[in-house]
Order: C-alpha cells, then structure tokens, then sequence
C-alpha cells in the first residue's frame, strides 16, 4: 500500500517538476516539433500578455491570452496570428488583437512591419503597458531614440528592463531634443521651440540643457529682452558656454547694461586679443558707456536730429 502511494506521489511531483522546468525555459526555449520559433531571454523582457492593462471601453477576447502563452512557450507565431485575424474579423477595434500580431511580427524579427501596427494607436492608449513596452523597443531598435526614452520613461516603474533602457538611452535623448531645440530657434520656429523646451524641462529640469532651452526659445521669439533676461539667468545658473557670454555681451551692448557689456569685452578681447570683432565690440561698449554717464541735457543731444553749432561743440566736448 505505501510503495503504491509513494509511486503516485513520485508521477505528481515528476509532473510538477515538469511544469517548473518547462516555466523557465520559456525564457530560452528548446526548440519543439512544429516549425517552433525559439525566444530570447533578452527578447521575452518586452513581452507581456496583451491582456493585461486592456484600456477601459476597449474590447478584448479572452482567447487571445493561451495564443500569447503558446507563442511565448516557442510555439509557432501561426497560431498567435490565426487567433488574432480571427477575433480581428469579429471586432476590428480589438486592441489586444492588433497588439498580439504585433508581438508576433517581434517574435519573426519582423521589427518594422510590429511597429507599423502600433504606431497608428499606441500614443493614444498610454496606460496600455503590455503595448507600450512593446513599442519602446521597437523606437530603439529602429533608431528613434526620443520616442524610445519617452515611452521606456513613461513605464520605467513597472519593469527593470524599461527602467535600465531609459537610463542608457536619456543622455542621446537629451541631445538629439537639445540639437532640433538649437534648429527651431535658428528657424525661429518658436511653437516648435517651445515644444522641445518642455519636453527638456520635464525630462532633466534644472540641467544645462533645460537652462539652454529657455534662451533658446527666447532666441526664437526674436525678442531681444526676453533673450537677454534668458541669457542672465544661464549666467546664473552656474553653467557656462562662451556662445552665451558672447551673445549676452552683444545684448547687454545693443538692450540692456553698457557697463556690464564693457567689462563682458574687455574680458573676452583679454581672452584673444587678435579678434577684430571683439575689438570692435569693446569699442562701442566703451561709447555707450560714457554716453550713459554723460549729464541728463547733454544725453538728450544725441537723440535729436539737427544739432546747432553750439550743440555739437558741447556733445563733442563731452564725449572727448
């Protein structure tokens, strides 16, 4: 009696031992009879049932989730794609569906054909995470590395995968965002400006990119006050670039301090004495400046637009 439980009870624990085993290799399968396509472990990482965090209104078919966990297991995609066109033909609106084609095309290696089913509707369906993950490694492989960043930050919480991809990717991010900024304004295309300094703002605030992108945008708006006051607070904020210094040393000349624009050229002609420019630049600032202390009667000489002999004799007296 007890060798005959003992035998029952050895066939329980082989099966389960079987299931254990089978559960991890869907990681990294060995390949089954069937035409079987073997996953990765690296590719499984973006890959979550389409049945979860199915966005409220939209309907689904609950058979789409054994079709997933076949394929998943190393069965042929066939079968995830029959049972997709199949609820498709029912109910087109079935984002579960598309999204389970789409992770068929992944498993193929079918990379651009995936993201081309999602594109036209996973922006809009944010929470849906199963379709989000799937459509931030299909922006990083296809090169898109903004889109990729925003959405692996977007749903950086939920997995360790997204969260260390969002981090390897933020810095390029970053840059490509900061360079098409640099563009919109040099265009001064100011919508766009304002569009790529949010997006700096949200993703790295207080960074020298962020402080950037505020001149920028004000570069944008052609308003040399709203510059200027961009310019000073970059000064500010303890980053540096000479592009800034230089263009807040033109700005305070033409709109806002010439005592500070004298000593801004007069440290920049100490930096490179050669530099006509500059030169040039250190002579003006030097004008505007005795213009600036000259008394209250004789500044309002220089705005006028016929001066007297007697006039002209005191201007020139003044400012020589």
């Amino acid at each position: 009696m007890k060798e005959r439980i003992w035998r029952q009870l050895g066939v329980v624990l082989t099966a389960s031992a079987g299931l254990v085993l089978s559960a991890c290799a869907s990681s990294a399968p060995s390949a089954p009879s069937g035409d079987p396509t073997p996953l990765s472990r690296l590719e499984t990482r973006y890959l979550r049932s389409p049945l979860l965090d199915v966005p409220v209104g939209v309907p689904f078919a609950s058979s789409l989730g054994p079709a997933y966990d076949a394929m998943l297991m190393g069965s042929s995609t066939a079968q995830a794609r029959r049972v997709a066109s199949e609820v498709l033909t029912l109910s087109p609106e079935t984002l579960p569906a598309r999204l389970l084609l789409a992770q068929a095309d992944f498993v193929d290696g079918r990379f651009a054909v995936a993201r081309e089913r999602l594109d036209p509707w996973v922006r809009e369906h944010r929470d849906y995470f199963p379709a989000i993950l799937l459509w931030a490694r299909l922006a990083e492989l296809d090169g898109d590395v903004v889109s990729a960043y925003e959405a692996y930050r977007a749903i950086s919480g939920r997995t360790t995968a997204a969260a260390a991809a969002a981090a390897d990717l933020k810095d390029g991010a970053i840059e490509k965002v900061l360079k098409a900024l640099r563009g919109s304004a040099a265009r001064l295309r100011a919508a766009d400006a304002r569009r790529y300094a949010r997006l700096l703002e949200e993703w790295s605030p207080s960074s020298a990119a962020a402080h950037e992108a505020k001149w920028r945008v004000a570069q944008a708006t052609r308003d040399a006050l709203v510059e200027l006051e961009a310019l000073r607070e970059l000064a500010s904020s303890g980053f540096s670039d000479p592009r800034w210094v230089e263009r807040r040393a033109e700005l305070e000349l033409t709109d806002g301090d010439a005592q500070v624009a004298l000593r801004m050229f007069e440290d920049l002609v100490a930096e490179d004495p050669g530099d006509s420019e500059r030169m040039d630049n250190l002579a003006r600032a030097r004008f505007r400046w005795r213009l600036q202390v000259l008394p209250e009667d004789v500044v309002a000489l220089t705005e006028v637009v016929e001066l007297t002999r007697a006039d002209f004799a005191a201007l020139l007296y003044w400012l020589v």
